[in-house]
């Protein structure tokens, strides 16, 4: 069975990861909603409020005797940030059917039952929440704001992101603030709940060995059924922001170990160049071999950690050092060194083959930890709205898209020696449309052949075999142009090819359709969009003013813009055949995304082979500055706790 996506309702998905690796399945519901000072706050109250207890089991004993019944299954929630977004999440982890007696017992159903209750339906009374919960919470979440300081990491980063990110969402913490705590009583919460429940983004996710009866299970669950329909908005946003003049900020505490936080926004021009910003990160601080590593604390030995973190959703880095007090100025000298040595080119060709299977190692790994594989599909998840928007645009008027499912990356030639292809994104629709979209930055000599090869290869695929009478699903590839071709005799924006007959120009089918949008060509102002199609051709070629538009608040849409080619929107299988069609690919123009293979499958032993010591300690060093338990930096690195204690005494 393969992986299943459906639209519950709208604004409401069910998505499983079908594996048989775990004995367990891992239950998830993710709920999701713009980030804004008036609702971070109510939303982590919410998150804590909620896990106390719901109608049926309106205590944390009830719920742990629940679960006890459930052979010992664990629940668990949690509040996270991605980009201008927050994420309210919820699982529950249970045994699989087929390790329990067969006695007619289905947990997976009643562990998606259990879960959905706690979510949809919390301990309500005189139409406000348990006014103790509430309450103890509220001192709760108090006790995480003013104890932020007591994670110097942490701590220093938050404080980096509050300053780069003033006056925008993404520089509100998590937590929110306790004036904001102040104000909020049991019934104004129950009141907000009821209006955030219905309006926000529901994710449904069910990891391990499922089958298509998880599906029927939630269109018949009562609380599902009662959820209203929405429209949900979820932003992602990276702008192209001017440059600004360094600013450095310096907080005083009685400690003798000292943070570093470097915070940067980078100015990506198109989607290719984040891939260049994920490679440059691994080499800048992003593995144990990384010049922040090597320079800072094993040459100079001025840190007991050094390293960067790329986020892709917002299109930065953040350098981070834990130092002493008295090397603080020797440390940001070596670093400003390898941030100028970067910026020169002085690294080799070794480094970036080594940070690209390190990159490539922690891809792989994804689906080690069903959380893990959780939270990568949800990223792709929030990618995904964004181009059913843009295509429905394209094609307005002809048919409409309700949803999409991304195939492989490549199809295998007819024989041995025949080249591979690769889309950038290749997906069908809910009608058994075939969409290619083809992002090409640079001039290419053969570049209209290449597009109708794209589409021919996705037609030839459909064959099959035994009796058949060739119906076949239609075509169609897009291709974006930052160029012009010299083949495309007419210089103008938009070419749509079909095939037609000469003399008349009617078409004959619509079953092979190549669109090519020429982006030099399109020459409109901000101020002369005139529709929602012109005005994302318009934010594709002026990423520069992206934060500027005004029409940008009338659609949110638009803000979610840099996703649509990720490649971390691939599945493991995806980056197999993504990684293995790149090597016979013959683009001379190759930029990380197109990145030759050899040497593959050396690399991928000694990327899984990586965690020799000096790495390990490392990652675990950085999992002890987020505060992760002990125990769970032992499963992740394979340290044994003797070895993580001695780290988090450094």
């Amino acid at each position: 069975m393969k992986n299943i996506e459906k639209e519950i309702k709208p604004g409401i998905k069910l998505h499983t990861i079908k594996t048989e690796k775990f004995k367990t399945n891992l239950i998830a519901i993710f709920l999701s909603m713009p980030i804004t000072r008036e609702n971070v706050t109510k939303n982590a109250l919410i998150s804590a409020v909620v896990r106390r207890g719901s109608m049926n089991m309106p205590t944390l004993l009830d719920i742990s005797k629940t679960l006890e019944e459930m052979y010992g299954a664990s629940f668990d929630n949690g509040i996270d940030k991605i980009g201008d977004n927050q994420i309210l999440k919820f699982y529950i982890e249970t045994i699989n059917d087929n390790y329990i007696p067969q006695n007619g017992e289905n947990m997976l159903k009643t562990s998606i039952e259990k879960l959905i209750e706690i979510v949809f339906n919390p301990l309500i009374k005189d139409k406000k929440f348990n006014e103790e919960y509430v309450e103890q919470e509220k001192e709760n979440i108090k006790r995480i704001i003013e104890g932020k300081t007591d994670n110097k990491a942490m701590y220093a980063t938050e404080r980096c992101i509050e300053e780069m990110y003033k006056n925008e969402p993404f520089g509100l913490y998590k937590y929110g603030y306790v004036e904001d705590l102040k104000k909020i009583d049991a019934q104004s919460l129950y009141k907000y709940y009821k209006e955030m429940i219905s309006t926000c983004k529901i994710d449904i996710f069910v990891s391990g060995d499922v089958d298509e009866k998880i599906v029927k299970i939630l269109e018949e669950n009562e609380s599902i059924k009662n959820l209203k329909e929405r429209e949900t908005k979820i932003i992602i946003d990276i702008p192209k922001k001017d440059i600004v003049e360094e600013r450095e900020i310096i907080e005083k505490m009685d400690v003798t170990q000292g943070k570093i936080v470097i915070g940067m926004d980078l100015t990506l021009e198109n989607v290719n160049q984040k891939y260049n910003a994920i490679v440059y990160n691994a080499i800048l601080g992003g593995t144990a071999n990384s010049k922040m590593f090597q320079e800072v604390r094993e040459k100079a030995s001025l840190a007991y950690s050094a390293g960067s973190t790329y986020l892709r959703y917002k299109g930065n880095i953040f350098i981070k050092c834990g130092i002493e007090i008295k090397n603080y100025e020797k440390a940001l000298e070596i670093i400003r060194k390898q941030l100028e040595d970067m910026k020169k080119g002085i690294f080799t060709d070794e480094d970036i083959e080594n940070a690209k299977k390190s990159i490539i190692s922690g891809i792989r790994s994804i689906d080690d930890e069903q959380d893990t594989e959780i939270t990568y599909f949800f990223g792709q998840e929030i990618t995904k709205d964004l181009l059913i928007s843009f295509l429905n645009d394209l094609f307005e008027g002809e048919f409409c898209i309700a949803s999409l499912e991304f195939k492989n990356n490549e199809h295998i030639g007819l024989t041995e020696d025949a080249r591979k292809v690769i889309f950038d994104i290749y997906c069908t629709t809910n009608e058994g449309r075939h969409l290619i979209i083809e992002m090409q930055n640079r001039m290419q000599e053969h570049f209209i052949d290449r597009a109708l090869y794209y589409s021919s290869r996705a037609i030839i695929t459909q064959g099959q075999k035994g009796e058949w009478d060739y119906e076949l699903m239609p075509v169609y590839t897009i291709c974006f142009l930052n160029f012009e071709d010299a083949h495309l005799k007419e210089r103008k924006f938009r070419t749509d090819l079909v095939l037609a007959d000469r003399d008349t120009g009617q078409a004959v089918t619509d079953h092979l359709r190549i669109v090519y949008l020429t982006l030099p060509l399109f020459t409109k102002k901000e101020h002369e969009c005139n529709n929602d199609f012109e005005r994302w051709i318009y934010v594709l070629k002026n990423m520069n003013v992206f934060e500027r538009m005004p029409f940008m608040a009338k659609n949110a849409v638009f803000r979610k813009l840099a996703e649509i080619s990720d490649i971390t929107a691939l599945s493991k299988e995806e980056h197999e055949k993504y990684d293995e069609s790149i090597k016979i690919l013959r683009d001379n123009y190759a930029t990380f995304k197109f990145a030759i293979k050899e040497g593959h499958d050396k690399g991928r032993a000694e990327g899984r082979a990586e965690g020799q010591t000096k790495e390990k300690k490392q990652i675990a060093q950085n999992m002890l500055k987020e505060g992760m338990a002990v125990s769970l930096i032992c499963k992740m690195t394979g340290l044994d706790e003797q070895e993580v204690l001695k780290l988090k005494d450094e």
